[in-house]
Order: structure tokens, then C-alpha cells, then sequence
């Protein structure tokens, strides 16, 4: 185990103000949080922590606990982390300790459900675990089932739950009891063989685990208990702790000990190298199946055994061969190629590089990568617009790609849920009810169309998005791990969008650009930077073609003259210099404008996507530009100040050299 990496938790939030009388905290704006949040997010970054800590907690966190600006904040922010790593390199605490570990109201983030069934289940969990009874039902089957009873009071399924698992608790013989409890002699890690309750409280401090991982998902580590062959799990679901008070994700192996229960949380991950996929081809019925199976196999031997074996009496498993029998027997074979050196049997890596039946999830990456706003978003391979059919917002109207044009049914909600840290997607067309992208019956598989749907409770409407490479973007539907494509890859107008596995094609990665509003009228304007105070200008004067765009003092310069001119059909504005008797020049981005960093120059069309700007308008009475192409903030290299410094894109920040005035010029 390695020292604990910093995390700021409420206990070490409330470190900072030991010595700090309560009061609130000065006011600020937005954008200065969001500068002092980059700030910091830098701080982390140069010393190598690690650090979760989304904007809108470290908004809370300035509020609730009384400052008296910005700096104050951060100052005491600062002298947290230094006295956390001299602590941690004296005392070398490991990652799982519970003085690492959130122990606030917080443990529902990353949860995806209402807190009355969040409620009704803990209440549950407590009752039983009070009674010392082994809890076997996860939070997914507790509100599945619920949902498909005929009761219509929680509280009344909740008790009538309680009941039946006591009955089936008194039915059960003394020895097959054991099995449920943990015969760790102490060796293993705290994460193997941990019965029905963890033994030490678990750690959600980073990652995504909470949030993405599902019954019946697999897990690999790669650092396992078979060496080179790693080592394979198959998740229970998720369970609430009445020990710890928090929820955690319980997983069925078999390890030294046998077929066991174990834990899945961030020491694991950092120990052991793991990885999440889910098996996209089976129907939650044989994923729940699969999982049955294995509880059936818990307290059996474990042994090194590849063979092809997936007999529900047998005597002995290995992980992977339990975990490809589990499915095997609902008739999904998971298996890629067999053995070892072609050998007939099963392997952990078999399972999970086999493309046509398993998708990899990336839990590890940030899910709050968009803000919430409305977006064009644009397929990557086919250049066209995710588009409604028929241009009807409507209960289960087909999405499909189509020519971009000035056409509402390609604006698009973005709605980031802070709870189940996954978005939701809805038409901007709400005369008819409000309509969510979601995913046909039988959401579990590929090639399940995405249509609208007018609820936002349900998984299929559920969608992670994770950033890809060049500015781009991959849709992972939160029911079935797969991503938002285009059917058959097709490039051409009208064609379906779909769920696919993952497999890094290009019809699986998508552009967004802000839906633009005509915000100022068309006319001739100087542009100057917040920051600088310095107007946007052409270098040497002159425009022409790659010519560089730079900052420079106001003065009477027919350089420093922009024309802007609204584009109806892609709802943008063309940005133009003002002298034109050597040509027309607009502002363009150099290449390759898909990177942080290029340069804002000239260019004598408006054709491309690097001259479409959206102009998005401040609280404060500034502008922001993002280019159509990419999505970056048109801001000046390093923030800088001086004269000349040259104008560039760069990501989204709230930074003032992000935001410029626009005045009219004669």
C-alpha cells in the first residue's frame, strides 16, 4: 500500500477553520471563484495530488465556512494540503483508513436514485445488520423490484421486505450461514473475502466507481492473484453499510480462500490496476442470472483451472472460469480465444478483450466535462448534426444525423445531475413536454436505436460523457456502458443513431459547439480585452492571408475595426476586418485549431468551421467568443497583458482575458 494520497474532505474542510470564528463568507462572483478555482486546480496539479474536488463543492465550501475573500481561501486551502502531506509521509497512512475516508452527509453522491428509496434501503439495511442478518439485496434489485411490486408506499415495501428476509433468515441452516460472514485469518487485503460488510471502511474519495459500476459488470485487475493472467469479478451490485453508514460496491471471486464476497473501491483500484467493463450483449435478466449463479458458488475451493467448465456442481473454480461459466450458462459466452498458447480454457484477459460481447468503461475520468447549456453536436466522421426526424419533438421520435441548417430540432439541453454525476439530454423543442434522448427496447444491446422519451428517471436516459482526443466527445449511455454512433458508420443524411460498443471509431466521437444567439447586431466594432484593456488588431496592419491577430493600445487604427456578421443557417457570426481593399480576411483559427494553444489568424473565406464564432454574452456586460470548430474561448497567450501578445484558443475558464467589450466604431 502506498501513503495516502491529500484529498479535502469536510473533516479537513473544518481543519481549516479551527482557529477561525464562524461567519459568512465575503461575496464574491462566479468568475472569481471559477479564476480561484483554476487556481488551486493548478496548485494540485504542480504538487502531484489528486485531488476530486468539483467547482460547485468548492463553491459550497467558500460559503459554509466564512471567509473574507479569495485569498483567504486559498491561503488556508494551501496550508491544509502541506500539513496533510507532512502527515502522510510521517505516518505513512494507506489509502483506506477511515480518517481518509468523507464521512459527511456525502455519501449519496454519485448515487443515482431518489432519497426515498435511498431512505427506505438504509432503513432496511439497518433493521437486518442490527439483527445480524447477511443483506443480499443491492440497491439496484431493492428499487427494481419495488417499482414492479404492486405496492404503492415505500415505507410498506420496505417493511414487508424486512419481514421476508428474516423469515428466509430463520430457514437458512446454521452451516450455510458461514458462508456469508468473513474467514479472512487476517492475511488478505481488506478488500478480499469480506463477507456481507465490509471490514474496513471503504474509500469513493476519486474515481467513478460508485456512479458507473452495475450488477452483473466484470471487473479486472490487472495486478491479480493469477499473476500474468490477472485476475476477474463479477459485480453484486452496490450495498449500504449500517457499520460505516456509506454506500459500496460488493463484487463475487474466488481467491486463496474460495468463492468469496469482496470489496471494489479505490485501494483496490490503486493496488491491483482495475478495470471495469460490462456486458453489453445480455438483458439485465442474464446479468442478474449470472450473479445468482455465482452466490450459488460461494464457499466452494478455489484452484489454477483454465478448462472449459462451466458445470453448476462443480467442486472448484478459478476467477475467470467462474465468472465465464456465470454467463455461459444465461448463453453468453464472454471468452475470447481460449487458454494459454492457444490451449483450451479461459483466461481473465480473455473475457475482457473479447470486443463482440464486453465494452470497457473508464471510470477514472472526470464526468463533468461539459457545462450545462445548449450544444450543436456534430458527428466527427459525417460532418452532420444530431437532428430529430421529422423535426417534432415527440414520445419515441428516432434521432438521426442531418445537414446543419437553422433547424431547433438540432439544439440540444445539456443537464449535469450532481447526485448521479451523468447529464441528461433534451430537445430544446418543448412546446409539446419535454423529451430526453434515450435508448430503445432492448436498451442492453448494440445496434438499439436512440430515440426521445419524456422521462429523466430512467438509466436509458442516463449518458456519461467522457472527453476523447481532439476536443472530441463520446456518449456512454448509462444503462448499457455503450456509445452514441452512427449505424453502419454511414456518413450520409438521415442516417440512425445508435449504441455501439465502444471501439474508437471515428462515428463515435462528436463535436459541440454552443448553440449561438444573434446577441449584437451586425456593424463595425472595436474589441477589447477585459483584462488587457488592449483591442484585438491585425499585426503589421495589414490583413492578409495566416496573418497573426494580436492585442494592442487603442488608437485610431483601421486594424483595430471588426465587422460582424450573423449567419442565420449556422446561427454563428463571421468576424471580418474592416479594411478590405486587399480582400475580405475573418478571423479563423490556425491549424490545428483542435488543440489548446493555436493561434486566432486571418483566412479569405468563411466556409469551415474555424469561422463560425458564438458570441456568449457575460453577466458583466462582456462577450465570449468559442469557435465553431473546436469549442474554445478566443483569449490572449498566457493571460498576458502586454502589447502584441497574440490571441489564441483556449479551454472555457471564466478567466478575464476570456471576455471582451465590444464598442461601436464610426
Amino acid at each position: 500500500m502506498t501513503a495516502e494520497e491529500p484529498v479535502l474532505t469536510t473533516e479537513t474542510a473544518e481543519k481549516i477553520t479551527d482557529t477561525t470564528e464562524k461567519k459568512v463568507s465575503a461575496y464574491v462572483t462566479e468568475n472569481e471563484l471559477w479564476t480561484a478555482y483554476e487556481t488551486f486546480n493548478e496548485f494540485t496539479r504542480k504538487n502531484d495530488l489528486k485531488v476530486i474536488f468539483d467547482f460547485e463543492s468548492f463553491k459550497e465550501e467558500y460559503y459554509s465556512l466564512g471567509y473574507n475573500g479569495i485569498e483567504e481561501y486559498l491561503n488556508a486551502l494551501y496550508n491544509v494540503f502541506d500539513l496533510r502531506q507532512e502527515s502522510d509521509s510521517a505516518q505513512q497512512a494507506e489509502t483506506h483508513t477511515a480518517d481518509s475516508i468523507d464521512t459527511s452527509d456525502s455519501y449519496r453522491d454519485g448515487l443515482a436514485y431518489s432519497d426515498e428509496i435511498l431512505d427506505a434501503y438504509e432503513k432496511m439495511v439497518i433493521s437486518l445488520e442490527s439483527e445480524n442478518i447477511p443483506v443480499e439485496l443491492c440497491l439496484e434489485d431493492f428499487e427494481y423490484n419495488y417499482i414492479n411490486s404492486e405496492e404503492n408506499n415505500i415505507s410498506d415495501y420496505c417493511e414487508k421486505v424486512i419481514l421476508e428476509c428474516k423469515s428466509d433468515s430463520a430457514a437458512l441452516d446454521t452451516e450455510k450461514i458461514d458462508i456469508y460472514s468473513s474467514s479472512s485469518s487476517g492475511d488478505l487485503e481488506y478488500y478480499y473475502d469480506i463477507g456481507t460488510n465490509p471490514t474496513t471502511r471503504p474509500n469513493y474519495s476519486k474515481y467513478n466507481i460508485l456512479q458507473l459500476a452495475q450488477k452483473g459488470d466484470i471487473i479486472l485487475d490487472n495486478e491479480g492473484s493469477g499473476g500474468v493472467f490477472g485476475h476477474a469479478g463479477i459485480v453484486e451490485g452496490s450495498f449500504y453499510s449500517s457499520t460505516y453508514s456509506c454506500y459500496y460496491v460488493r463484487i463475487i471471486e474466488s481467491i486463496e480462500v474460495g468463492v468469496s464476497r469482496g470489496l471494489w473501491d479505490v485501494g483496490r483500484t490503486d493496488d491491483r490496476d482495475t478495470y471495469l467493463y460490462k456486458v453489453y450483449t445480455a438483458t439485465p435478466e442474464q446479468k442478474a442470472k449470472a450473479v445468482d449463479f455465482c452466490i450459488g458458488q460461494l464457499g466452494k475451493p478455489w484452484e489454477l483451472n483454465l478448462t472449459h467448465n462451466y458445470s453448476e456442481s462443480s467442486s472448484k473454480w478459478m476467477c475467470s472460469q467462474l465468472v465465464w461459466t456465470s454467463y455461459k450458462n444465461q448463453g453468453v459466452d464472454i471468452e475470447m480465444d481460449g487458454g494459454p498458447g492457444g490451449e483450451p480454457g479461459v483466461t481473465p484477459h480473455d473475457i475482457t478483450e473479447n470486443s463482440t460481447q464486453v465494452t470497457h468503461v473508464d471510470f477514472r475520468q472526470a464526468l463533468n466535462t461539459v457545462p450545462n447549456g445548449t450544444y450543436y453536436l456534430t458527428n466527427f466522421k459525417s460532418g452532420r448534426r444530431l437532428d430529430i426526424r421529422g423535426g417534432t419533438s415527440a414520445q419515441s421520435a428516432q434521432v438521426q444525423q442531418y445537414d446543419a441548417g437553422v433547424y431547433n430540432e438540432q439544439k440540444w439541453r445539456f443537464t449535469f445531475n450532481s447526485t448521479g454525476r451523468y447529464y441528461t439530454i433534451s430537445s430544446d423543442i418543448t412546446s409539446n413536454g419535454t423529451f430526453y434522448l434515450d435508448v430503445a427496447s432492448p436498451s442492453s444491446g448494440s445496434h438499439a436505436k436512440v430515440k426521445l422519451w419524456n422521462a429523466k428517471t430512467n438509466p436509458e436516459e442516463r449518458w456519461f460523457i467522457q472527453k476523447d482526443s481532439g476536443n472530441t466527445y463520446r456518449f456512454i449511455n448509462g444503462y448499457s456502458g455503450l456509445c452514441m454512433d452512427i449505424t453502419g458508420g454511414s456518413i450520409d443524411n438521415k442516417a440512425d443513431v445508435q449504441v455501439y460498443p465502444y471501439i474508437g471509431a471515428d462515428d463515435q466521437r462528436w463535436m459541440l459547439s454552443r448553440c449561438g444567439y444573434k446577441v449584437l447586431d451586425n456593424g463595425t466594432y472595436y474589441i477589447t480585452n477585459l483584462k488587457s484593456g488592449l483591442r484585438l488588431d491585425i499585426r503589421g496592419g495589414v490583413p492578409g492571408q495566416s496573418v497573426q491577430v494580436q492585442q494592442y493600445q487603442a488608437g485610431d487604427y483601421p486594424e483595430q475595426k471588426w465587422v460582424l456578421e450573423w449567419n442565420p443557417t449556422w446561427s454563428c457570426y463571421h468576424i471580418r476586418s474592416n479594411i478590405v481593399s486587399g480582400g475580405i480576411f475573418y478571423l479563423d483559427v490556425a491549424s490545428p485549431s483542435s488543440g489548446s494553444h493555436a493561434k486566432v489568424k486571418l483566412w479569405n473565406e468563411c466556409t469551415r468551421p474555424e469561422e463560425r464564432w458564438t458570441l456568449i454574452q457575460n453577466s458583466n456586460g462582456t462577450y465570449t467568443f468559442i469557435n465553431g470548430y473546436d469549442g474554445l474561448c478566443m483569449d490572449i497567450m498566457g493571460g498576458s497583458t502586454e502589447n502584441k501578445a497574440d490571441v489564441q484558443v483556449y479551454p472555457f475558464i471564466s478567466a478575464t482575458d476570456q471576455m471582451w467589450k465590444f464598442a461601436k466604431a464610426s
